[in-house]
């Protein structure tokens, strides 16, 4: 069995499986809080300067875990040398989204880098805007010789929109009966997009078009900047002042939030010595009969806290842990969202985001995804995908004007082209495998 960069030799009674959460993110919407409007609690008003102790003097930790014990909360926290724990194969913090750079990231042999974006060992002052379900996993991870709490805000607990919840029952009961698969697509896309409607980033930039020169131009505001400060406010005033504007991104934040807090729980249940990979949605682990009946178990608590829906093939429910039943023989991957399984009867399937699933040209036999790479070994940073690669936008400047072309007066302006583009696949950095003690 080939996972990741390793080759893993299982036992006669353990094998490969795959689940996906089913609705992931319309069942968090259904199923769990959300906040109803935020309001400041604490703020260091000064730049703040570490100290030997590292320690808060007017909000201390114990007050902080008060309010996360039935408040939604947003912290802003420093933290002085995360580390994380010895059996975590899952790293919960990443990179991207700290709000410094000035730290350095080890691993445990002093190598510098990360594990896929993720955190192992940050030596120095490292912050985070965290909700109070993040906060539940960045204790349990990691050890820290300190922390700093910069920022407070909390809110009362309430459900998502009773209206918001009709429409997605609604678009839930078409995705679980209808047969048509086009439709049943389509329907999909509209029960996801409720989500992306309260993730859409109210602060977006202006961009901006000289009709007399055809030049664009991009006025970048959301960064928080003294400068920017002003159009900031005036953006979120207009957005939340219009009567046309129902989405609150905290629904979005906290939608993503219990998303992470369910898969955490899950790769916690079934055990980090058994987990493989993992992305938004989805777990591939080692599994045994112990683990699969912690996922039964799981499985039965969240069938408690809905009713679901009755279809052709029985009742069906909001955010149960479903078995992909993919049959693997071998899984590979790269990095997060680039991998490929080869199923038991020989056939290859595989993900890789920017990888179209066939190449779509027209005069061309069609060739999938899984023709071009062709077998599992494949899959490496040598390989690129032509056939398969996607498309890119190519963007052209011109001053409007009027042109005559054998006779024809045509419009000339800017324009948009789209073309077929490469991808060539990468390894993100990996550590190598720690030696036994």
């Amino acid at each position: 069995m080939e996972i990741g960069l390793c080759q893993v030799k299982l036992s006669s009674n353990e094998w490969i499986a795959h689940f996906d959460f089913k609705s992931h993110y319309p069942s968090r919407q259904k199923l769990n809080y959300f906040p109803t409007g935020f309001k400041h609690m604490y703020e260091i008003k000064e730049d703040f300067n570490v100290n030997d102790s590292f320690v808060n003097e007017t909000f201390s930790l114990k007050e902080l875990e008060y309010l996360c014990n039935d408040k939604c909360v947003l912290m802003t926290l420093a933290f002085k040398n995360l580390k994380l724990k010895r059996n975590v194969t899952a790293p919960y913090l990443s990179v991207s989204h700290s709000l410094n750079t000035n730290y350095i990231c080890r691993n445990e042999k002093g190598v510098k880098g990360t594990d896929n974006g993720k955190i192992i060992d940050a030596e120095g002052i490292i912050l985070f805007t965290l909700t109070e379900l993040d906060w539940i996993w960045v204790q349990k991870q990691y050890d820290t010789d300190g922390i700093l709490i910069l920022d407070v805000w909390t809110s009362e607990r309430s459900t998502f929109p009773t209206e918001l919840q009709s429409v997605i029952d609604e678009f839930f009961y078409i995705k679980e009966t209808e047969i048509r698969k086009r439709y049943r697509d389509k329907i999909k896309n509209w029960l996801n997009s409720i989500y992306g409607m309260t993730a859409t980033d109210i602060i977006r930039a202006d961009v901006l078009l000289d009709l007399d020169t055809g030049e664009w131009t991009i006025n970048r505001a959301y960064k928080k900047t003294s400068q920017n400060k002003e159009l900031i406010n005036g953006k979120l005033n207009k957005y939340y002042n219009s009567r046309n504007n129902f989405m609150s991104y905290q629904y979005g934040v906290y939608t993503t939030a219990h998303a992470r807090n369910e898969l955490f729980k899950l790769i916690e249940e079934v055990g980090y010595q058994y987990f493989i990979y993992a992305d938004t949605d989805s777990i591939f682990f080692v599994a045994t009969e112990e683990n699969m009946k912690k996922i039964e178990k799981y499985n039965n608590a969240i069938k408690k806290l809905n009713i679901g829906i009755d279809t052709d093939k029985g009742r069906v429910y909001y955010g149960t842990f479903e078995n992909e039943k993919d049959d693997i023989k071998r899984f590979k991957f790269l990095h997060a969202k680039c991998y490929a399984i080869e199923h038991s009867d020989g056939t290859l399937s595989i993900t890789i985001a920017g990888v179209t699933k066939d190449n779509k040209q027209i005069g061309k036999a069609k060739i999938t995804r899984e023709m071009e790479l062709g077998c599992i070994e494949n899959l490496s940073d040598e390989f690129k995908f032509v056939e398969c690669g996607g498309t890119r936008a190519d963007y052209g400047f011109h001053k409007p004007e009027l042109i005559n072309i054998d006779g024809h007066d045509i419009e000339l302006a800017s324009w948009c082209t789209i073309l077929k583009s490469e991808k060539q696949l990468s390894s993100i950095e990996h550590y190598e495998e720690y030696e036994p003690e």
